[in-house]
């Protein structure tokens, strides 16, 4: 007889994901309407130097774009903002928001433009959920 391998369906699931929820507008997820939204949700600690010296000359040379970056923790985005105005980049082009709630967070990528990613240390569910919402 033949035997076929039985699929086991788990009761709950690592980064499952619910793209039906909507959050109501782009300015009450990040407090402008000003495009293009470049995002990198990492945690501050993967954004080497370098990458943000990369993510500062897109602003520079998109000077319409803002950078939204969540806030893990304020001597990190004071670093962040030091370096930003010593590259001749206004701090209010730089959104940093709380960490928001699980769902919040995943439906509010879908505000984003363009996902930044870092490098070595990559987004991983994150640039996933940032895909799934349709950020390029």
């Amino acid at each position: 007889p033949r035997h076929w391998p039985r699929v086991l369906t788990p009761r709950s699931a690592f980064n499952a994901s619910d793209p039906s929820q909507r959050l109501p507008t782009r300015e009450s997820a990040i407090g402008t309407a000003i495009r293009p939204v470049l995002c990198s949700f990492n945690q501050l600690y993967k954004v080497s130097p370098h990458v943000w010296q990369r993510w500062l000359s897109i602003l520079r040379r998109v000077p319409d774009a803002v950078l939204w970056q969540l806030e893990f923790d304020e001597e990190g985005v004071d670093a962040f903002l030091e370096l930003a105005a010593k590259n001749g980049i206004e701090s209010s082009r730089i959104k940093f928001t709380p960490l928001l709630p699980a769902k919040m967070e995943f439906l509010s990528k879908g505000f984003c433009d363009l996902y930044l990613d870092t490098f070595a240390y990559n987004a991983h569910s994150t640039a996933k959920d940032a895909l799934w919402s349709g950020v390029p």
